[in-house]
């Protein structure tokens, strides 16, 4: 697990996570293409407050033993992917391995979103990672009024239903514990849920509000390996969360 750390001065930050993308499947198109596209540019409008992270399945990697078949697939798809990010390159703090990718690993031995990531300068995180969020600078000072922590994975496991979807991101907390937000991709629903627990501290317990967010995809529906298997239609785009930096509030709104 990689542990990453970004600051930001003002009352605000934002993290849009980015996932599922599949750039060459053919369902990746006019929706998706266009809602990516708007994503990318609010990131770029907003980079003195907003940091992209990219979830994994940036690529969609079909073979003749997969799901999705190669003949649906563009062969130019990493080369494509690496145009049109490499304007937004220097507003990701970093990028995870999905399962996609892991399947050139798993044949080949390394990871194209390893290559990806060198070629634009984005930070390759491998399987998981560790995000501390500064927010809030505090006057005549170095310190920072809050502080968040984020666990991420691609997560694993199917499963049709929102519910599953939230159940596969809190499998996260089995890697690490007492985040904020725990964020997965994997299952191409745009999700969010939120339970409250209690955390140890030298005082005694506190109540700790936990946010679990699945980070959608960007795969039009018709006529797509979506619509064949039977999986309801879901909301493109990613979630954009918002921390707070205000003195006296610890804060994480998600929004979808």
């Amino acid at each position: 697990m990689n542990y990453i750390q970004v600051k930001f001065p003002g009352e605000r930050a934002y993290g849009l996570p980015i996932g599922d993308i599949h750039f060459g499947d053919r369902a990746f198109a006019n929706e998706g293409r266009t809602k990516l596209q708007g994503n990318l540019d609010w990131l770029k409008e907003h980079q003195h407050e907003a940091f992209g992270l990219l979830m994994g399945d940036v690529f969609n990697i079909a073979g003749r033993d997969t799901k999705t078949s190669p003949f649906e697939t563009d062969p130019g798809e990493i080369i494509a992917a690496t145009k049109f990010f490499e304007p937004y390159a220097h507003l990701f703090i970093g990028a995870i391995r999905g399962n996609h990718e892991r399947r050139i690993v798993d044949r080949f031995g390394f990871d194209p979103l390893e290559l990806f990531c060198e070629r634009l300068k984005i930070p390759y995180l491998g399987i998981s990672a560790l995000i501390r969020v500064q927010v809030g600078k505090r006057p005549d000072s170095d310190w920072y009024w809050q502080s968040y922590y984020m666990g991420v994975h691609h997560t694993t496991g199917g499963g049709k239903t929102l519910g599953s979807a939230i159940n596969a991101v809190s499998q996260i907390d089995k890697l690490i514990s007492g985040c904020d937000v725990y964020a997965g991709g994997h299952n191409h629903q745009l999700v969010t849920g939120v339970r409250q627990v209690y955390t140890p501290t030298p005082t005694g317990p506190k109540l700790q509000k936990v946010h679990y967010v699945s980070c959608g995809s960007y795969l039009d529906y018709a006529d797509s390996y979506a619509e064949e298997a039977l999986y309801a239609p879901s909301k493109l785009g990613s979630p954009r969360i918002r921390f707070s930096g205000l003195r006296d509030k610890h804060d994480v709104h998600v929004s979808l």
